[in-house]
C-alpha cells in the first residue's frame, strides 16, 4: 500500500523492530522491496530465511544483547521454536549480499561494546552490527550513550547517501 503513495521514496523508508518485530523486519527486507535501510534489536537471521538473488540491497544494523538467553548471540536453537543464525555471521551474511567489502573494520567501541562495520558495499549500502556485551534480550535505552540516536544516526547516513548518489 505504501507504494500508492507517490510522495514517498521507497529508498527513504526505514524499518525498526526488536525481537519478533525485528524478525519481521528481516523477513520484509528479504521477501519484499520496502526499505531503504533497516535496524534488528535482539534477533538475527533465521536458518532457511536469508537473503536471496532476489532480495532487494537494503542497509542493516544489528544490535544484539551477547548476553540474550532467548536469542543466543552465537546462534543456534531457540525456546521460540526457531534456529536463528550467530549475529556476527548475520552481519556476515547481509554484507556478502550487499556485495561490501569482505574484510569488516572490528573495533570496541568507548562503552566497550563489539562493532562490525563493512564498507564499500553496492548502492551505496551499509552493513553494521553492535554485540552490547552486557545486554540480554532487552538492550538499554543507554546503550552506546543514546540507542536511538544510534539508530537515526544510521537511519539519516542513509539518506544522506542516497542525497549523494542522486546528485551524481
Amino acid at each position: 500500500e505504501l507504494d500508492a503513495y507517490p510522495q514517498l521514496s521507497k529508498h527513504e523508508r526505514y524499518g525498526l523492530g526488536s525481537s519478533n518485530g525485528a524478525g519481521m523486519v528481516n523477513y520484509l527486507a528479504i521477501h519484499r522491496n520496502y526499505f531503504g535501510a533497516i535496524t534488528s534489536i535482539a534477533t538475527q537471521l533465521i536458518q532457511g530465511i536469508e537473503p536471496h538473488a532476489e532480495t532487494q540491497p537494503v542497509s542493516v544494523l544489528q544490535i544484539h544483547g551477547m548476553k540474550d538467553n532467548l536469542i543466543r548471540y552465537d546462534g543456534g536453537y531457540s525456546n521460540v521454536g526457531l534456529t536463528f543464525i550467530s549475529a556476527e555471521e548475520s552481519a556476515e551474511i547481509w554484507a556478502m549480499h550487499n556485495k561490501c567489502d569482505e574484510n569488516a573494520e572490528i573495533s570496541t567501541t568507548n562503552s566497550g561494546n563489539r562493532r562490525i562495520a563493512y564498507s564499500d558495499c553496492a548502492h551505496e549500502k551499509r552493513v553494521l552490527h553492535y554485540g552490547i556485551t552486557n545486554a540480554k534480550h532487552t538492550v538499554p535505552k543507554e546503550t552506546e550513550g543514546d540507542l536511538f540516536q544510534v539508530i537515526w544516526d544510521f537511519f539519516r547516513e542513509q539518506r544522506r547517501t542516497l542525497e549523494l548518489e542522486t546528485t551524481k
